[in-house]
C-alpha cells in the first residue's frame, strides 16, 4: 500500500498474486501518475524496480511475471521502462499507459483487447493485432511493426507507419473519407497480399 493523492483511496493486494487494485474516485498512486476512475480493476503495475526486463518477476508490483490474462498498467514517473526482448511473444488482456510511460518491442506483443495505438510504444519488433479486435490509430507515426489479423482502424487521421506492416489472412485495414477529412497512411515497408480493405 502506498500514499494516495487526489480524492479516494487506493488499496493494493498482492497476497493473492493478482494485484487487485480497488480504487474510488480519483487517485493518483505514489505519485507515479497512474489516474483512474475506475472500480476493482485487477491489475499487474509495472514498477520496473530492478531493470527493464519485462520478463523479471522483481519488476511487478505484485512479483509475478503478468500472465495472457493480465490487465497490465505502465504508469508515469519511472526510471525504468519495459522493454520486450527479441525472441518473447508476449501476449496481455488489456494495457493501460500514463502519458509519458513507454514500452519497447523487440520481440512481439499482443494486447487482447480492442487498443488505441500510441507513439509510445516503439521498437523494431511488432504489435500483433487478435482476430476480432480492433487497433485503432490517431495522428501519429507509428514507431513498431504491425502485424494485422483483426482490424487496424486509421479513421480519417494521417498516420505514417515506420515498421513493418502485414495484413494477415484475417486483418481488415481500414481508412476513412470524410467531407472535410481524408485519411493519409504512409507505410515504409507493407505486405498487403492477404486480408481486406477498406477505404470508405
Amino acid at each position: 500500500t502506498g500514499a494516495t493523492s487526489g480524492t479516494g483511496s487506493v488499496t493494493i493486494d498482492s497476497s493473492d498474486k493478482t494485484g487487485k487494485l480497488e480504487v474510488t474516485g480519483n487517485v493518483e498512486n505514489n505519485g507515479k501518475g497512474f489516474n483512474t476512475n475506475a472500480e476493482n480493476l485487477n491489475v499487474t503495475i509495472w514498477t520496473g524496480a530492478k531493470d527493464t526486463v519485462w520478463e523479471d518477476a522483481a519488476n511487478w508490483f505484485t512479483g509475478t511475471v503478468p500472465a495472457e490474462t493480465a490487465e497490465v498498467a505502465i504508469p508515469d514517473g519511472l526510471t525504468n521502462y519495459p522493454t520486450i526482448a527479441a525472441g518473447k511473444n508476449i501476449v496481455v488482456k488489456s494495457l493501460a499507459m500514463g502519458d509519458s510511460a513507454k514500452i519497447t518491442v523487440e520481440g512481439t506483443l499482443s494486447i487482447d483487447s480492442d487498443f488505441a495505438i500510441n507513439n509510445r510504444i516503439t521498437g523494431p519488433g511488432s504489435l500483433v493485432v487478435p482476430s476480432g479486435k480492433t487497433y485503432t490509430v490517431p495522428a501519429i507515426t507509428v514507431g513498431v511493426g504491425i502485424v494485422n489479423n483483426g482490424t487496424v482502424d486509421c479513421g480519417t487521421n494521417k498516420v505514417q507507419f515506420t515498421g513493418v506492416f502485414k495484413n494477415g489472412t484475417t486483418g481488415t485495414f481500414k481508412a476513412s473519407a470524410s467531407e472535410d477529412n481524408n485519411a493519409t497512411v504512409f507505410l515504409n515497408t507493407a505486405d498487403f497480399r492477404n486480408g481486406n480493405f477498406d477505404f470508405s
